[in-house]
């Protein structure tokens, strides 16, 4: 049984808005993200980051139907260097940073790109998408992509912050007004009900107001349930409709094997600058495993 401050936790609760044809996705994530940043020893800065990634991760990769990997990654010249989060389609989260500096910079990213991709395995096309990061941010940016890229009304509102135990906790909501009026998930073969131009921008604005008023009460509170906070934020004129939530936990693909492929299909004189007192330690930089292999491991005798 899970624990009672837990069980709302680690959660992306899927849900439609009939009556104003959108759809949308809510997440809380507490000891995830505090399990993922755990792994290191990041200054805070760069763990507030980590955890906006690991919400924004989540939240794009449930839009997607897939078997295998989303990533999102930031690339920039600015004092965070690098961010990277991948999360699998069985709910598997990771994520890591390279930067510089320990104290909070002025500018965070300066000029970048952020770029997401889905990768099914080698069978199947990857999907890719590339936009450039706006406004020393990582929501405008993904906002940035859906209002430019993909035309969809969207809106986001993210919640990152401490607790009273300094334990990171996150949470976000997710709406978009859905490209086919009037066609829910489960109600493809229903009439569609068209709407006029005026219509449609008055339900998205009226939309956009109620997720405005949602507080850090409401989306840290990990003994009410998602469903709950839908309610009370849109109420029964909306036509709130919620599916099975998807459950999420840490989780890092690193392993020996894979490690040791990697090591074998270097150089010898690339192994040579490796080895050190007859051993080649590894630290993933994911989840900060430590590996240690011999010389004959890696040269795979014996």
């Amino acid at each position: 049984m899970n624990d009672t401050n837990n069980q709302y936790n680690n959660q992306i609760t899927v849900f439609e808005l009939d009556k104003l044809d959108i759809r949308g996705r809510a997440l809380r994530v507490g000891d995830l993200v505090q399990d993922i940043i755990s792994a290191h020893d990041y200054p805070d800065y760069i763990n507030r980051c980590i955890a906006e990634l690991v919400v924004l991760s989540s939240l794009f990769s449930s839009l997607f139907k897939f078997e295998g990997i989303f990533s999102l990654q930031i690339q920039t010249d600015g004092a965070v260097k690098m961010l990277a989060c991948d999360v699998t389609s069985m709910g598997g989260v990771r994520a890591c940073a390279s930067y510089e500096g320990e104290d909070t910079p002025d500018t965070l990213f300066g000029k970048g790109y952020m770029v997401f991709t889905v990768d099914q395995g080698a069978d199947k096309e990857r999907y890719q998408g590339i936009v450039d990061l706006k406004n020393d941010s990582l929501i405008d940016s993904v906002q940035h992509y859906f209002n430019q890229s993909e035309q969809i009304p969207t809106g986001l509102k993210l919640f990152i912050d401490q607790n009273k135990d300094k334990q990171w906790q996150a949470s976000a909501m997710l709406l978009q007004r859905m490209p086919g009026h009037g066609e829910s998930m489960q109600e493809k073969n229903k009439p569609r009900v068209e709407k006029d131009s005026e219509t449609q921008i008055a339900d998205w604005q009226h939309a956009m107001v109620m997720m405005s008023s949602l507080t850090d009460e409401e989306m840290f509170d990990n003994t009410l349930e998602m469903n709950d906070v839908l309610i009370r934020l849109f109420h029964d004129q909306e036509g709130v409709r919620v599916y099975e939530p998807v459950q999420l936990k840490k989780h890092c693909r690193c392993t020996s094997d894979k490690l040791l492929s990697v090591l074998r299909s270097l150089s010898d004189d690339e192994k040579d600058d490796l080895i050190e007192d007859g051993a080649v330690e590894v630290r993933c930089d994911y989840c900060g495993e430590n590996y240690t292999f011999t010389v004959s491991d890696i040269t795979n005798q014996g």
